[in-house]
């Protein structure tokens, strides 16, 4: 038995084989691991990890823009205000759900943490009150 541990700190993690699949033919792969909840025991045996750390990368700037570019011609300063509002708080929404997941991903398997995901443009104090709901879940 070795006296350290190997931990792999960036594995990705993906909800469904869709997703993975299309993430997957981003970029080029050297692995068999597929980035699926049930692959990780063995990823993990085949290169000796006892954890690892899962991340799931959430686009928001690019979910963002989609959004505002949806948004009709005209508005006046007071509707695009809200809309912006609107779209901000459905994104926040997304990314709080997004973390849950993540977090819940370790009582699947207690040796795999999930690396939470932030936006910069959320603000300090909403920031912080997830990272505490996400470390208070355990697992991240």
């Amino acid at each position: 038995m070795a006296d350290y541990q190997i931990v792999d700190a960036h594995a990705h993690i993906f909800r469904s084989p869709e997703i993975a699949q299309r993430a997957l033919t981003i970029a080029p792969v050297h692995t068999t691991y597929k980035g699926l909840m049930e692959d990780l025991p063995k990823a993990m045996e085949k290169g000796g990890a006892s954890k690892m750390v899962l991340v799931s990368p959430l686009t928001l700037e690019d979910m963002r823009q989609s959004a505002l570019a949806k948004l009709p011609a005209g508005q006046t300063p007071q509707q695009r205000a809200d809309a912006e509002k609107e779209i901000y708080q459905t994104l926040l929404g997304r990314l709080q759900r997004h973390n849950e997941w993540l977090c819940s991903l370790h009582k699947e398997n207690p040796k795999a943490y999930g690396f939470i995901s932030m936006d910069p443009l959320v603000d300090a104090d909403t920031t912080r009150k997830e990272i505490k709901a996400c470390a208070k879940q355990g697992g991240s």
